[in-house]
């Protein structure tokens, strides 16, 4: 009975910081940041915060204000 290759190893690793969020892939020992579409480009930070604002609306994600 033969063994079957392996795969190559893969990893997401995430970090949630208060202000800021960024999210990594391991994979075959290197680490690389994921980038996200932004209003002004490619970013490796996204907002952690969801806001909830007096008009009853919630803003999140990438392009979110951080506060009111």
């Amino acid at each position: 009975m033969s063994t079957p290759p392996a795969l190559p190893a893969s990893a997401i690793g995430l970090d949630f910081g208060t202000t800021n969020s960024v999210a990594a892939l391991a994979r075959d020992g290197v680490s690389t940041l994921l980038e996200f579409d932004a209003p002004d480009g490619k970013t490796t930070a996204f907002r952690s915060a969801l806001c909830f604002w007096e008009d009853e609306t919630a803003r999140g994600g990438i392009a979110a204000e951080a506060g009111p």
